[in-house]
């Protein structure tokens, strides 16, 4: 049953497992939601902010109706204390979008998320903790399990998508935007690019520089959905493996934070799915779709590059495989592949290799770091302990593809593994000698993600650890996606009693761009030319005070010409590496500016070097900055009159 039945079905399940024909189920329900909009518009202003007043409005409905729960607070406590939370810190999404982004009237914004809450709470109840569904065993609860959990996953992000502001790494892109090229220091351009496609329709506020994340997951979505289906003849492993990509650390992230990785996972199932369908499906045309996002891939980040290279190794090793050697379409897909990715070539043969010099030799260069243990703690992370642990699972499970018609094939088994191998091996090996970076693997997981749906929707257990993973990982889609709400609301509104981590990203970065503003116009002298904004680190200060100063100028839509941004620069010009701005702000453009210094450590701003760049230099003095009533951040800053540039700096 469950493998056959219809999505279309759930509303009618949902609906024959609620007393919705008994008043006092009518009454209750109703009495619940009016009471909890009306304390929520009492509340909110009222000594509460918006955090708290939600929170208290919704458990106190719950509370007023709690007759309604006893049964199921006996019978399934934690599943119930599991969907209270779920709700409760989803609909601070909600209310953040309705309050904050749209700026509704309190009233109307409390009774749309008063609605909102029971819809959702009373379908989560109906669904899996009713009578009813206690006593279901026909595969029903599987299907409504694992839609449910796709379902809420991307509301999730969809209500907070535009409430946090950036992080770092998403203002430096967005800056990447407002510059727009064929190629940068540190990674391709299809970074840009979207981000100033979606800017340009969607706006500069945070949801639009986020919105090609979530479209990037969604692309990853259907071609993850297309090579389960491809893998496996049972419909529920492709619904397995959406639950997986919504639910998985890596997926949910790169899903909701706009970096090039999210593109790059993009890519690279796309190129997955049309590797899968050419190498054991036989089919000649794939080679061409592969050879499409292998180019829009590398366009993305130089990653890419390990998954046609994975390919090589595999059409060499694999008997059948090689007839491709003598074939003309996997030649045609490297050469689409190379004409996608040749505008970068362009760039760095124009700018003397920097790019393939950057992201190579001087990484060589490196000093010697054994960052194996971290890159190996960082797949805990990225994974979840028990899908970590179900990897193990995998080769017993490809030894035994006839224990069922819906097992993925020997050829599936053995290339979708070789696209998860052989790139680990690589990223491992690195990692033994120079630093890496946690998210290097985050790729590499798709390729077995429909082995992993299968091994979660077999009924037959190969192993002890498949059976032990199985039991294991609903409770873990639980505590995550709990997880994931918690730290969502604690970045957007804040969690009561909760202090926010000092100087986290960009969080109340409208407050301490506000100041810098004001200290600008102060020091700026009548009819004189306004303060030059540096911040002394690599990239990160220029980057977030560069947007949210655009934010608060209203400069959203201008060109790089547009004054906040033109007017923020780094710490080259005092000799370090800034990465992408020695290009766009060469330190001969400001030589007699007035500067205003910013950072996080105060004797950053006490070096000798520093002061010897000014005529003269001012005091050093301290920014604090607040985020919904709470202290975020504190920095310092430091005026500097009439810019040096001395040479001896950038020899």
């Amino acid at each position: 049953n469950m493998g056959h039945m219809s999505l279309r079905f759930l509303p009618q399940l949902l609906l024959s497992r609620l007393p919705l024909d008994k008043p006092a189920f009518q009454v209750a329900v109703l009495a619940g939601l009016l009471l909890d909009a009306v304390l929520l518009a009492l509340l909110y202003g009222k000594q509460f902010d918006l955090a708290s007043a939600h929170m208290l409005s919704y458990l106190s409905a719950l509370a007023a109706g709690s007759f309604l729960l006893f049964p199921a607070l006996r019978r399934k406590p934690f599943q119930l204390l599991a969907l209270i939370l779920l709700i409760l810190l989803l609909r601070g999404g909600i209310i953040g979008v309705f309050v904050l982004l749209l700026q509704w009237p309190i009233v109307v914004a409390a009774l749309l998320t008063a609605l909102t809450s029971a819809l959702l709470f009373w379908a989560g109840y109906g669904l899996f903790i009713s009578p009813a569904a206690a006593s279901d065993d026909s595969g029903n609860q599987t299907v409504a399990f694992v839609v449910s959990v796709v379902i809420y996953a991307l509301l999730l992000r969809l209500a907070y998508l535009g409430l946090p502001e950036l992080f770092f790494e998403e203002a430096y892109y967005w800056n990447y935007s407002r510059h727009l090229d064929t190629g940068y220091l540190d990674h391709p351009p299809l970074v840009a690019w979207l981000i100033a496609l979606f800017t340009w329709f969607a706006g500069s506020d945070e949801f639009g520089v986020r919105l090609g994340s979530l479209f990037c997951w969604g692309l990853a979505a259907v071609y993850t959905f297309l090579l389960a289906r491809d893998v496996s003849s049972s419909p529920l492993v492709s619904l397995w493996s959406l639950t997986l990509l919504a639910v998985l650390p890596v997926f949910f992230f790169t899903g909701f934070i706009m970096t090039p990785d999210a593109l790059l996972i993009a890519c690279w199932s796309a190129t997955v799915f049309y590797l899968h369908r050419a190498l054991v499906h036989d089919q000649g045309f794939a080679w061409l779709g592969a050879g499409v996002f292998i180019g829009l891939g590398m366009l993305a980040k130089y990653t890419m590059a390990l998954l046609p290279l994975t390919v090589i190794l595999y059409v060499l090793y694999d008997r059948d495989a090689r007839k491709w050697l003598f074939r003309y379409e996997p030649y045609l897909a490297a050469a689409i592949a190379l004409l996608l990715f040749s505008p970068v070539i362009a760039w760095n043969l124009e700018h003397d290799w920097a790019s393939f010099s950057y992201q190579s030799v001087e990484r060589a260069r490196g000093s010697f770091h054994f960052d194996l243990p971290k890159q190996l703690g960082s797949i805990l992370l990225l994974l979840t302990p028990t899908i970590a642990v179900a990897l193990f699972a995998l080769p017993a499970l490809a030894l035994n593809t006839q224990t069922s018609s819906a097992a993925p094939g020997r050829g599936s088994n053995r290339l979708l593994l070789a696209f998860m191998l052989v790139p680990l091996a690589i990223f491992l090996l690195l990692s033994v000698g120079r630093e890496s970076k946690y998210y290097w693997t985050a790729p590499v997981w798709i390729s077995v993600v429909p082995l992993l749906a299968y091994l979660f929707s077999s009924s037959q257990d190969t192993s002890r650890l498949q059976s032990a993973v199985k039991r294991a990982w609903p409770p873990t889609i639980l505590i995550f996606l709990v997880g994931y709400a918690a730290i969502l609301h604690y970045w957007s509104l804040g969690l009561p009693a909760v202090a926010y981590r000092q100087n986290f990203h960009l969080l109340g970065w409208y407050g301490f761009a506000g100041q810098i503003e004001q200290l600008v116009d102060e020091n700026t002298p009548p009819g004189g030319q306004r303060l030059l904004v540096v911040g002394m680190d690599r990239h990160k200060l220029a980057s977030g005070l560069g947007y949210y100063r655009s934010r608060l100028a209203n400069a959203d839509r201008d060109s790089a010409a547009s004054a906040p941004v033109a007017e923020t620069t780094s710490s080259h010009l005092f000799g370090s590496n800034s990465l992408m701005y020695r290009f766009w702000s060469p330190y001969t453009n400001y030589i007699g500016r007035d500067m205003i210094l910013i950072s996080d450590k105060s004797r950053i701003l006490e070096k000798d070097y520093v002061a010897r760049q000014f005529d003269r230099v001012g005091e050093i003095r301290t920014i604090t900055y607040d985020k919904n009533g709470r202290q975020a951040g504190t920095y310092y800053y430091r005026l500097g009159y009439g810019y040096r540039g001395n040479e001896k700096l950038f020899r």
